[in-house]
């Protein structure tokens, strides 16, 4: 029900934009757990689209699969997809703030998937008329990760 909502905003407001982008993207991250759970590196790729709204406001709908590696010694890949949206606003044509969420799927191969409530926190800068780079926090459940996430989008 969730991820039919989402895409029925996400085609709401992309016939409702003035312009829709398509990005791709590529994120690492490294996590600092809560609890007891393993630190934690990660790198994701995948595709977004940026919905301006209006000079000012857009929002960025983004999928990305990947891999989590905990730091432990004798560490096993775990697959893991990642389905948000943020909300940008943008400052000036170089800096602008986003946040939003989503959910996180870890696929470890020997229990149930892990379905984690995820926000997200990141500034924008544009580095070139089509590289963006996104520093910024996500959280779930596991713990909070200093991201950075970079974006090549394809112009009209």
């Amino acid at each position: 029900m969730q991820k039919l909502l989402l895409i029925l905003l996400t085609l709401v407001a992309a016939t409702s934009a003035q312009t829709v982008k398509f990005q791709l993207l590529s994120t690492v991250g490294h996590t600092v757990p809560t609890a007891a759970n393993a630190t934690t590196d990660s790198f994701n790729v995948g595709a977004a689209l940026k919905i301006d709204l209006s000079k000012k406001y857009f929002i960025r709908p983004f999928f990305t699969i990947g891999a989590v590696r905990p730091e432990i010694a004798k560490p096993k890949l775990t697959p893991v997809l990642q389905g948000c949206v943020v909300a940008g606003l943008k400052f000036n044509r170089l800096f602008g703030v986003v946040v939003g969420g989503g959910v996180t799927d870890l696929m470890p191969s020997n229990k149930p998937n892990a379905y984690l409530p995820t926000l997200i926190v990141a500034t924008t800068w544009r580095l070139t008329k089509n590289l963006g780079f996104f520093p910024g926090f996500s959280r779930t459940s596991r713990g909070t990760s200093p991201t950075a996430q970079i974006a090549y989008t394809f112009l009209k």
